[in-house]
């Protein structure tokens, strides 16, 4: 496996921009990588291949403490982290100091027995706070809005798609209200015990495996927002979906939605961007045995519309991938 920017940039003849970067954090793997290490390898490998297409767009989550004063009077938003244990499905864990770097994500991940044919879950994780104000309440409204403010900013509610957003009141010396908008910050992963998987990345699966990078991929993408964000829900209506990136690959963006609301349409067709050759969308909702899905055009332009800085611009994916394969079938007759 190669990283995607590196092909992209060289079919575009410009250096590759600073990627996003996912922290994989174990702490509740429930032992499933340490057992498999080529499973690590793969998600790592897919982890790498999608940041790879998003450049510079989150800013640095500086911490969990956002204030605003007025006068002598100050508000403060103390928030947490609620996360999902994904070795056994169980949201217990509250991380009450955090901090992230500019394009950090951060992914918990884990291993457990998923129900049916399930072969992966992949979120975003919740959020809560709470909320002190101290002072005199005719300067409160001020500060309470700075505070949200802050928090919205800091919380990378002002780029990428939003996550969460919290609307609420306080009653210092009166019925104050807030709204705080919330992006994209951390996600949870979980892969099903009780599949035959095909770990090897240098390798496709045989009849009977089903692809561990594969469904690493498309669950990264349902952490970053895809299909369990705000900003998905305001752009999709009903099967038809009204983000400009995907209009224009697609002519419209009608019928690009499934029927299950988080999912692209069952079967829909876009060019890979790791072989330039036509495969269903990373985001379809099912996979083949026996087969391995990469990255798509579409599934970029959606990441596009959900508010990321996609590298290269979505009118020149698909370009770039027939560029990108035709230079991968040079170094390859080179090796």
């Amino acid at each position: 496996m190669r990283v995607l920017v590196l092909l992209l940039s060289m079919a575009l003849g410009v250096s590759p921009a600073r990627a996003l970067v996912f922290d994989l954090d174990y702490t509740y793997d429930g032992g499933f990588f340490s057992a498999n290490p080529t499973a690590k390898t793969a998600l790592e490998q897919a982890a790498a291949d999608l940041g790879a297409v998003i450049g510079p767009t989150l800013g640095a989550v500086p911490g969990d403490t956002f204030a605003g004063t007025r006068n002598a009077t100050t508000v403060t938003f103390n928030w947490r982290l609620q996360v999902t244990d994904p070795s056994d499905g169980v949201t217990d864990h509250t991380i009450d100091t955090f901090s992230l770097g500019a394009d950090v994500f951060r992914l918990y991940v884990g291993a457990r027995l998923l129900s049916g044919s399930t072969l992966g879950e992949g979120g975003g994780v919740g959020l809560g706070f709470s909320l002190g104000a101290s002072g005199f309440p005719a300067d409160a409204q001020n500060a309470l809005a700075t505070a949200a403010a802050n928090s919205q900013a800091g919380l990378r509610g002002n780029a990428g798609p939003v996550g969460l957003t919290f609307n609420g009141s306080i009653n210092f010396g009166g019925t104050l209200p807030y709204s705080v908008a919330t992006g994209s910050l951390a996600g949870t992963l979980a892969f099903d015990l009780d599949t035959a998987w095909h770990f090897d990345v240098n390798s496709l699966p045989s009849a009977g495996e089903s692809d561990f990078y594969s469904v690493a991929l498309h669950e990264m993408l349902h952490a970053l927002g895809v299909g369990s964000s705000e900003t998905w829900t305001n752009l999709v209506a009903g099967t038809n979906w009204s983000g400009p990136a995907v209009g224009a690959l697609t002519g419209g963006g009608t019928g690009v939605i499934n029927a299950d609301g988080s999912h692209l349409a069952a079967g829909i067709m876009s060019v890979s961007l790791a072989t330039g050759l036509a495969q269903e969308a990373a985001m379809d909702p099912t996979l083949t045995t026996g087969t391995r899905k990469t990255l798509t055009a579409l599934d970029a332009a959606i990441l596009s519309d959900l508010g990321y800085n996609v590298v290269p611009e979505p009118g020149t994916l698909a370009l770039c991938a027939l560029a990108a394969v035709v230079m991968l079938a040079r170094w390859r007759r080179r090796a």
